[in-house]
């Protein structure tokens, strides 16, 4: 993997770079969110890292910073450039689809552009569809219920020992999860009404309530080089702390990057990882995401069994982000990262014969 990832780490596409990403001061909302959407979006020092990455990477890059000015520019023939590829970052608005809206456009107007297609960004942030599409895979699934002012089919979980973690059903960058949103029986009274005030504090935003699992949190990121390829498995730190026990990454902590990154392996061993990584490669598949992803998961302390739980198909690289780590482990730069994903992108989805573009 590692030699055919250092070939297309290099620069070989000449058109130019629509950088398509949400700032935070430059982006106006599409839609009022339930939650704070603003943790999703690019800081300025962020947005900064990854233009001037990209300049420094040697491309000619366009921005925009609203989803609805790219796509007015385009219908009204504003877009002049011969040659030109969408480098997706957009995540702005709400609900299940939010990710889906340029994904979806570009498809249609036969737009190259990285990333997922429409329909895997939204099955990806739905945590209970998915759930469900791991049992299919005989995969390790946390049991899991769907609130949404009530429970789905009327199915509630036990009031019983079991701890639970209470979160938005498909919000990423930890949205609406503070250190309060784990459910412990001795501590916490009824999960019902545990529940029903999460749901309120939460904008009434629905809600997936999963067993939680206390240990290790591990993220892997794939990218598809024709065929797709996992990096080095991610370890999640936070306090010094890799054991985590009952700690989460909080919104807080998402927001402001206050947690570490290890390779896993160093910890619990390559036969861990390697399965981790293994069945990572399936769910990447079986969701149907495209170019690159990250999959998410908690290892129990004791049994040092392996649950998945979240999915990304737009995980993020900016420093501190998993798949910017994974690639300096190999000796490699935030250049090679964005050659990769945009080479990735061309060589996997359009079949592009890279170097002649």
């Amino acid at each position: 993997m590692k030699n055919i990832l250092n070939e297309i780490s290099k620069k070989l596409y000449n058109g130019t770079i629509i950088l398509l990403s949400n700032v935070y001061g430059r982006t106006k909302l599409l839609e009022e969110s339930k939650l704070n959407i603003i943790s999703e979006f690019f800081s300025e020092d962020e947005y900064d890292y990854i233009l001037t990455s990209l300049k420094e990477a040697k491309y000619d890059v366009f921005c925009y910073f609203n989803e609805n000015d790219f796509i007015k520019d385009y219908l009204n023939d504003k877009i002049q450039f011969k040659e030109f590829l969408v480098f997706n970052l957009a995540r702005n608005g709400y609900g299940i689809s939010k990710k889906s809206l340029i994904p979806t456009f570009c498809d249609l107007n036969k737009i190259k552009y990285t990333g997922s297609n429409g329909y895997a960004c939204s099955l990806a942030r739905n945590k209970y569809h998915v759930n469900a599409l791991l049992k299919c895979l005989g995969l390790n699934t946390l049991s899991s219920y769907l609130y949404n002012n009530g429970w789905l089919n009327n199915d509630a979980p036990k009031e019983n020992k079991t701890k639970f973690i209470v979160k938005p059903l498909f919000e990423s960058a930890s949205q609406g999860i503070t250190k309060n949103s784990i459910y412990t029986p001795s501590l916490c009274g009824s999960l019902q009404e545990f529940v029903k005030n999460t749901f309120i504090r939460l904008n009434k935003s629905p809600l997936i309530v999963q067993q939680f699992i206390e240990g290790y949190e591990a993220k892997t990121t794939i990218i598809d080089l024709n065929t797709p390829y996992a990096l080095p498995t991610i370890g999640v730190q936070i306090s010094g702390r890799r054991n985590l026990k009952d700690l989460i990454i909080s919104e807080e902590l998402a927001f402001n990057y206050e947690h570490d990154n290890y390779i896993l392996a160093s910890e619990l061993g390559n036969t861990i990882a390697d399965k981790i990584a293994q069945n990572a490669l399936k769910i990447y598949n079986a969701i149907g995401m495209q170019n690159y992803g990250r999959i998410d998961c908690r290892i129990d302390a004791q049994t040092k069994e392996i649950y998945f739980m979240d999915f990304s198909t737009m995980p993020y690289f900016v420093s501190g982000g998993e798949m910017l780590f994974a690639f300096k482990t190999m000796g490699m730069t935030i250049h090679n990262l964005l050659n990769a994903i945009i080479n990735s992108a061309l060589m996997s989805k359009y079949k592009v014969t890279l170097g002649n573009t």
